[in-house]
């Protein structure tokens, strides 16, 4: 890919129903975070002398880049967690609990 062809792919402004179909948000939420959050969203371009706020293909790539985060995966548990069985113990239970205390039942 030339240069050009490069700078020209790179310069591709995009609207509120591209950016809401890559970010997976409806037009209107696009245009309330305009107001209300604007940290949720890639920079805007302003053009002078018009109404339509546009975005910059390679910003939102970049705002995109930015935001991605890595969750850790979760640690192993060692010893699968089995939930208590409601009520009193059984005399079972209650015994094989008193052998590994020590203690008699």
């Amino acid at each position: 890919m030339s240069t050009q062809a490069q700078q020209t792919q790179a310069k591709i402004t995009i609207g509120v129903e591209e950016l809401g179909a890559i970010l997976g948000k409806a037009k209107q939420t696009i245009y309330k975070d305009l107001g209300r959050n604007p940290a949720a969203l890639p920079p805007p371009l302003r053009i002078p002398g018009s109404n339509r706020t546009r975005w910059l293909m390679e910003d939102v790539q970049a705002w995109l880049c930015q935001c991605r985060t890595f969750a850790p995966a979760p640690a192993p548990a060692s010893v699968p967690h089995q939930p208590r069985r409601r009520g009193a113990p059984t005399k079972a239970e209650r015994l094989d609990r008193a052998r590994k205390e020590g203690g008699a039942a």
